[in-house]
């Protein structure tokens, strides 16, 4: 059939906190053919005073859903991870372009890490904290994305070396890592790039920065911290 151009909504998480942004974009295609979702009802949120509309509203006791009108998207969060799409799609264009899923599965030293186990949420305003045994991660929706990050209570049981490892599993994109290991793109099955993740870093309770940096994994990808001499708790962001 004829190749044809059509308008929809990229992703790209940048900034130094890596946050989502979204942007207006052209894709070529070619005979793609994508299903058609369910309809979903998405609560309303108030914008009165600017800031409600990035709120975590429940769905259940076990999953949060926000919308980001600033930046089109909308995202969910369960026990499965963080599920990120676009907001609205063109009306010529049935089904979800991308989608994104990113899960911690696993914290650790470098050469054993321990599944993280089941979380429990704690949702304030714009902020939804998912606490584990050995970590809380959490995730911040503003106007200008959402904000990821990481707090690291306690070494791990057992930990042998300084190295400290959080382990990420990516369902829909798949990473790859930059050159500077600070910074990684998301990509589809054609290798388009879709979602730009970059801005790592991690400091201790002293404020002292710690190298960072990511590295692949079977799953996806991997969060690695040089934790010698630090003072708990370590932050990720």
């Amino acid at each position: 059939s004829a190749r044809r151009f059509q308008p929809f909504w990229v992703a790209i998480m940048s900034s130094r906190n890596r946050k989502w942004h979204f942007m207006l974009a052209r894709y070529q295609l070619l005979s793609l053919l994508f299903l058609v979702p369910q309809p979903r009802v998405f609560p309303q949120v108030e914008r009165g005073d600017g800031h409600a509309e990035f709120f975590w509203a429940s769905m259940s006791d076990e999953m949060y859903s926000a919308t980001n009108l600033s930046q089109g998207f909308r995202s969910h969060i369960s026990k499965g991870g963080l599920e990120v799409l676009p907001r609205e799609l063109p009306s010529n264009t049935p089904g979800t372009p991308w989608k994104l899923l990113l899960q911690t599965l696993s914290f650790g030293g470098e050469n054993q890490q321990d599944p993280v186990g089941e979380p429990q949420f704690a949702a304030v305003g714009n902020r939804l904290d998912l606490h584990y045994a050995a970590l809380s991660e959490w995730y911040v929706n503003e106007e200008c994305g959402i904000e990821q990050g990481w707090t690291i209570l306690k070494p791990p049981p057992a930990h042998a070396g300084f190295a400290l490892r959080i382990e990420i599993a990516t369902f829909g994109l798949h990473a790859k890592i930059a050159g500077d290991g600070r910074s990684a793109t998301f990509v589809d099955h054609a290798g388009e790039a879709r979602v730009a993740y970059d801005g790592l870093r991690a400091w201790d309770a002293t404020g002292r920065d710690l190298d960072a940096c990511l590295i692949l994994a079977p799953a996806g990808f991997a969060v690695h911290i040089e934790g010698e001499g630090a003072q708990y708790p370590i932050t990720v962001d």
